[in-house]
């Protein structure tokens, strides 16, 4: 059976909150619990997902809750439940929703976040009726800390699977059946990114970010495993003209650095400016 708020995937953010006293109840689609960028780069529309910033699940069909603390908002957001895979098996089974949690707020100037996620998925093999687990998770944490005219910010996260997870991240891997092991070989994803900004005055700031991505998939079937990482810095000058009209010059580096297969020598796979 598709989710009642199945026609609300046609628009970016659609949906109605009610509070209700204790907390206030969430139903359509909006941003996913998971999503928790700190970068402010232009070029990457505000995250870059696929250089170490924590881009979550995105936009995503929910029912969230929240509720308020004294130092800082509880999330818990049910998913849609993410379906994804390329193990070549003609079936799926899920049996829960994709939840997520977040815990955010601020103590003194600094503000923070922990978060953290989970996706039950098991493939099946029809020929056999044999089910595979490609269950997938994340966890992950973000810190503000502002000082006078400047700011610093930094994220980390670890996702297990996070094609099957449906977590914004272009990786080179998904979660591999093994026909040899008869087993699931899993992607495991780790991203950094910091951040520093500075405000000369109310017409010009500047803010330079930097992120990294590494991720790794199993072999069983060879002495080493299947490895990618990337990395990506920027510079960014935002320009108040007048109230509501800015112009940010940026210049920003992609550097996909290497990978490796089965352990073998790292390939270069070169940069752009």
């Amino acid at each position: 059976m598709q989710p009642l708020w199945r026609p609300l995937s046609y628009y970016r953010h659609w949906y109605g909150t009610w509070n209700f006293g204790a907390g206030t109840l969430l139903i359509g689609q909006t941003w996913a619990v998971s999503f928790q960028p700190i970068d402010g780069d232009v070029f990457l529309g505000g995250y870059a997902g696929d250089y170490g910033s924590a881009g979550g699940r995105i936009r995503t069909e929910q029912i969230q809750l929240s509720f308020p603390f004294e130092v800082g908002t509880l999330k818990i957001g049910f998913n849609q439940p993410s379906t994804n895979h390329s193990t070549g098996f003609g079936d799926t089974d899920t049996s829960l929703p994709n939840i997520e949690m977040s815990f955010g707020g601020k103590i003194g100037p600094v503000s923070f976040s922990v978060y953290g996620g989970y996706n039950w998925l098991d493939a099946v093999n029809i020929t056999n009726d044999r089910e595979y687990s490609l269950n997938s998770y994340v966890y992950g944490a973000t810190v503000s800390i502002p000082f006078g005219p400047a700011y610093f910010k930094a994220s980390y996260y670890h996702v297990r699977n996070p094609n099957e997870y449906g977590y914004a991240l272009a990786t080179p891997f998904d979660a591999n059946y093994n026909a040899a092991t008869d087993s699931i070989e899993d992607v495991d994803a780790d991203g950094y990114f910091a951040v520093f900004g500075f405000k000369f005055n109310d017409m010009v700031s500047s803010e330079i970010g930097y992120g990294y991505v590494n991720i790794e998939r199993e072999d069983f079937s060879n002495p080493g495993d299947d490895e990618d990482d990337r990395a990506y810095y920027y510079l960014a000058v935002p320009i108040t003209l007048a109230k509501g009209v800015t112009v940010t010059p940026e210049i920003g580096k992609f550097d996909e650095k290497d990978h490796k297969l089965a352990g073998a020598t790292a390939v270069d796979d070169g940069d752009v400016v």
